[in-house]
């Protein structure tokens, strides 16, 4: 079902299956781009690890939890789930990156690894209500306009639990990364729209209470503990 999301996603699961099957290339960006320093040092490798922070050195999934991971990415196969004891129930964009998780996840512990889904992050209609421990969303509100997000965070109310956490991440407009950032995502067609901390603190602040936040030097993650639905 289209709406007036769907070019703006659809744009954006191009992205994510090119990156997930391909990793990091130039492909068609100009020179001065690939000149750019935040360029320069993501193709040495150097600086993935440090424009994030794991979402578990926020908030540790319990043991027995029922965790949704919205913008899953390989994170079942990558992360450490198995010693967690969490149930993992994901959704990504990306069909590649679906396929993938599905094909070997069963493998590595067929309890934990409950499903993963291929859909856009405000569909979340197959999910019965007040279900999740833990919801966790990642990658994709960077894209959207904050109506957006609020959208998804409606749907995340209805499937979790009252008084469950949820993991949200976002990007920071004020580092120093952040224009280097956003004139890369523009020749890949994605666009970024200028959504500052304040604005993120005053939406996520609707649905619960902000329990702490950790950064990187590009994105940041917020830790909410959702209110009543």
């Amino acid at each position: 079902m289209k709406d007036e999301w769907t070019p703006l996603l659809e744009t954006l699961t191009r992205h994510l299956d090119r990156e997930y099957a391909s990793g990091q290339s130039a492909g068609d960006l100009p020179d001065e781009v690939q000149a750019l320093p935040f360029w320069r040092e993501s193709i040495t490798g150097s600086l993935a690890s440090r424009l994030t922070v794991p979402f578990y050195q926020l908030y540790r999934p319990p043991k027995n939890a029922r965790c949704l991971y919205i913008g899953c990415g390989p994170s079942f196969l990558s992360d450490p789930w198995l010693e967690w004891e969490a149930y993992f129930y994901g959704q990504d964009l990306s069909d590649t990156i679906v396929r993938a998780v599905r094909a070997r996840a069963p493998r590595l512990n067929s309890k934990l690894f409950k499903a993963i889904e291929q859909g856009p992050p405000h569909r979340l209609d197959h999910h019965p209500e007040a279900f999740f421990d833990l919801v966790i969303a990642s990658g994709f509100s960077f894209y959207l306009p904050l109506k957006y997000s609020d959208i998804v965070l409606n749907a995340v109310r209805r499937v979790a639990k009252a008084g469950s956490q949820l993991l949200w991440e976002v990007v920071d407009p004020a580092s120093d990364w952040y224009e280097d950032w956003s004139i890369i995502q523009m020749y890949r067609d994605l666009e970024v729209p200028v959504t500052p901390l304040d604005e993120w603190v005053a939406l996520l602040s609707e649905y619960g209470s902000i329990q702490a936040k950790k950064s990187g030097e590009l994105f940041c993650t917020y830790h909410i503990q959702l209110g009543h639905n």
